[in-house]
């Protein structure tokens, strides 16, 4: 298995920390507020840096007609897993009024997008968003980490009782992250269709660094829980510039 990106030596040991904090799904994450359900899709590609700002440009003029937002997009910091992503580096989250991955919404969107980019990745589903305002929030100097996961659904009832259970312990830890959004997959192109995409967040790369570093126990269960429900998976840390 390759590597998705090129990292050193520190990014490459924080991804693996960060992925032990993505084992769980959203049900594990929920805040205190839940806003109305839509339709996100992920995506993610690889461009030049030259090219990234002309890409978003070209999403957001043909997502808005048909009923889409660029809630997040930026570049992938580094990746880790077992899905082939083709060295991507760039991503982007769309939330819509409706599907748009079948018929002509899909080629509205991102017919041209295609022409810009390599190894185009799409994943859409119903979204779930926490917090007060949710993807509508800036993401200001968050740090951000995305999941993409399959669950092997061997022993289903122990997996909630034992998300059940962290996520109590999680609460009552200090900088602890935050989940902001819940991607549950009805469709994918580009590769295989993954269950589920979680999307968390840290105030800041500094408060991520001092879980990780204080928490050593809890990273353990997690990856116990990683072990014994997770099949397949891919990590990834992420800059938004929205």
């Amino acid at each position: 298995m390759k590597n998705t990106v090129k990292n050193n030596t520190r990014l490459k040991k924080s991804l693996v920390n960060a992925s032990l904090l993505l084992t769980l799904t959203g049900s594990l994450f929920i805040s205190p507020v839940s806003l109305a359900q839509s339709t996100g899709v992920l995506g993610l590609y690889q461009t030049s840096s030259q090219m990234s700002h002309s890409n978003i440009n070209t999403l957001e003029k043909t997502a808005h007609q048909s009923g889409c937002a660029i809630r997040r997009e930026g570049s992938v910091l580094g990746a880790q897993g077992n899905y082939d992503l083709d060295s991507i580096n760039g991503f982007f989250l769309l939330e819509c009024e409706k599907p748009v991955m079948n018929g002509r919404f899909k080629e509205d969107i991102f017919a041209q997008l295609k022409k810009q980019v390599n190894h185009l990745k799409l994943m859409e589903g119903d979204i779930n968003q926490f917090g007060q305002f949710g993807l509508a929030q800036a993401a200001g100097k968050r740090s951000y980490i995305l999941k993409v996961s399959d669950y092997n659904n061997q022993t289903p009832i122990k997996r909630e009782r034992d998300l059940a259970l962290l996520g109590k312990q999680k609460q009552t830890l200090n900088n602890h992250y935050n989940v902001e959004a819940f991607l549950k997959v009805n469709d994918a192109a580009g590769m295989a269709r993954p269950d589920e995409v979680v999307v968390i967040y840290y105030d800041s790369p500094q408060q991520a660094e001092q879980f990780r570093a204080g928490n050593p126990e809890f990273m353990e269960k997690i990856g116990q829980f990683n072990q014994d429900h997770i099949s397949r998976f891919s990590y990834l840390q992420v800059l938004s510039h929205r």
